[in-house]
Formats: C-alpha cells, sequence, structure tokens
C-alpha cells in the first residue's frame, strides 16, 4: 500500500504522515518531517517513526531533542505501527520510558527512581533495538554510561519509534543512526555522523602553542 511504501528500513528517516495524534494544535512538522515541534497546546500528543524495524537483526536510530522544558514531557521508544489513543503509554503494544522516570512495557506501566531525571533542555537520544533477544536500549547524551534497558519484548515484530510529547514548545528531530555511532563512552557521544560537525576535543595534537 502507499502507506507501507512510505516506511524506509535504514538510512534517514522521519516523522509518520499516516499515524499521528489527531491533535492537529499540538504538534507540526518541518524539514520533509524529519522535525515534530511541540507547541504549548500539546496535550499527549503522539507520533510515530517512519523507520520501520523487523526481522531478527539489530536496529539504531537517534532523536535530537531541543528545549525540552521543565514543565514538559515526553515518552520515546519503539510501538507498533498503527493508530493509538491519546494516552499511548498504557497501549499493549508500546515499549518506552518517560522523561518523568517511567518505564511502560506492554501496557504496564513503573516508577524507575531517577532514570531519567534531568532529561531536559537540549541533548540526543541514542536507541538500540535487538529483535532477536527481544530489548530495547537508550541512553542519552547527558550520560552515556547510563543505560535504559527493557527485555521482554515480543520477538520478531515489526516495530516503529513512537513519541508522546506534552506541554510544548520544544522539538524532536530524527536522524539516522549505525552501529559505530552508538555510543558505550562519553567521548563517543560528541561524535556525530552527518549534519553539522567541528574539530574534536579527546584527540588532539599535544603541542598547545
Amino acid at each position: 500500500s502507499q502507506a507501507q511504501a512510505s516506511l524506509v528500513t535504514s538510512g534517514a528517516w522521519g516523522f509518520d504522515s499516516k499515524y499521528v495524534s489527531n491533535h492537529s494544535q499540538g504538534l507540526t512538522f518541518e524539514k520533509n518531517r524529519s522535525i515534530c515541534r511541540s507547541n504549548k497546546n500539546a496535550q499527549y500528543d503522539w507520533c510515530l517513526g517512519n523507520l520501520s524495524m523487523s526481522g531478527s537483526g539489530v536496529h539504531y536510530f537517534r532523536v535530537d531533542v531541543s528545549n525540552l522544558p521543565d514543565q514538559g514531557w515526553m515518552i520515546f521508544g519503539v510501538g507498533a505501527y498503527k493508530h493509538y489513543a491519546d494516552a499511548s503509554y498504557s497501549d499493549p503494544d508500546l515499549w518506552a520510558w518517560s522523561t518523568k522516570n517511567q518505564q511502560y512495557t506492554g501496557g504496564y506501566h513503573a516508577d524507575r527512581g531517577k532514570c531519567t531525571t534531568g532529561w531536559y533542555g537540549s541533548y540526543t537520544l541514542y536507541f538500540k533495538l535487538d529483535l532477536g533477544v527481544g530489548a530495547l536500549e537508550c541512553r542519552c547524551s547527558k550520560d552515556v554510561s547510563k543505560v535504559l534497558r527493557i527485555d521482554g519484548m515480543p520477538k520478531y515484530k515489526t516495530w516503529v519509534p513512537h513519541f508522546n510529547l506534552y506541554a510544548g514548545p520544544f522539538s524532536i528531530e530524527a536522524k539516522p543512526l549505525t552501529a559505530s555511532g552508538y555510543p558505550v563512552s562519553q567521548a563517543q557521544a560528541s561524535l556525530v555522523t552527518s549534519g553539522a560537525w567541528g574539530f574534536d576535543s579527546k584527540y588532539v595534537s599535544n603541542h598547545s602553542q
């Protein structure tokens, strides 16, 4: 179908135009739908990425968050490619976390201590989805040594990125990610895989003068 044709399986991706929250006043899209912007009217407005992840392999994707306010709120993770109710966090096909220290696993949610405390402002989220073992990982550029992980996901199912945004204004931008770009140290988090770049601060000549 045409809707399926809009999905991608690798590389650059954006936000889906078929399945999106009915609250059209809450979200706007820019740059060929690679940016989703939540305005001050956002009330649990969800959107999906058009990156289709299936099979038994490992998939990676990245999202750049810009200016998430203290009073704002966001769910980030993966879900089935379908329509959701506004409260998508209660859906059995959602596996994700929120910036309010909560984890969502197949229709259940629980507080997870301070797992995302301080995840406001601007930063990058890195995702790793291992479909062979049924596990989702997320790291934040604020401290990539902290790993959020959900196990026990249904294996060999098709997933897409899922987000639910509340109380903007702030934005999220879809970015591609490869295995080599998935950070396991803070030094790696400063590297970029596309777009604007600069000169590295870790590896540079010892002749400071």
